[in-house]
């Protein structure tokens, strides 16, 4: 399978799933805006996604 594309997570209190981004850019802007508003912070996690045929 091949590459295809990368999405990005944001996370809440480690574990809590706030929202799915195209860009990383967006969701670095939303961890930053929970993170102005809350005492525990938001991360951002990479996703790649892959596709294709198994034997490619």
């Amino acid at each position: 399978m091949r590459y295809k594309f990368s999405v990005w997570q944001v996370y809440y209190n480690n574990n809590l799933l706030v929202g799915t981004y195209e860009t990383r850019q967006l969701a670095l802007k939303r961890a930053s805006e929970i993170n102005e508003r809350n005492i525990r912070l938001c991360y951002v996690a990479e996703v790649k996604v892959y596709g294709g045929k198994v034997n490619d």
